[in-house]
């Protein structure tokens, strides 16, 4: 049998399906963000749109850690 393996940011994604999902969500958030600000945003290089996207997907997991997984 073939196995797939992913990379990700947690060499534990490809153990844990849950995890792997995350990743790959969050990946997709960034770039679609990136996508946005780069279109919004002419005069912006690469790297400033990376950290953009960097700082608004990190912003949305926050509120989710916040507000969905600590509430009692």
């Amino acid at each position: 049998a073939e196995r797939i393996i992913y990379l990700a940011g947690d060499i534990r994604a490809n153990q844990n399906f849950n995890l792997l999902a995350f990743h790959t969500l969050f990946l997709r958030e960034h770039n679609r963000w990136a996508g946005i600000y780069q279109q919004q945003n002419q005069s912006w290089n690469d790297e400033e749109i990376y950290q953009r996207a960097r700082q608004r997907t990190i912003a949305t997991w926050q509120s989710l850690v916040i507000h969905e997984f600590t509430a009692s």
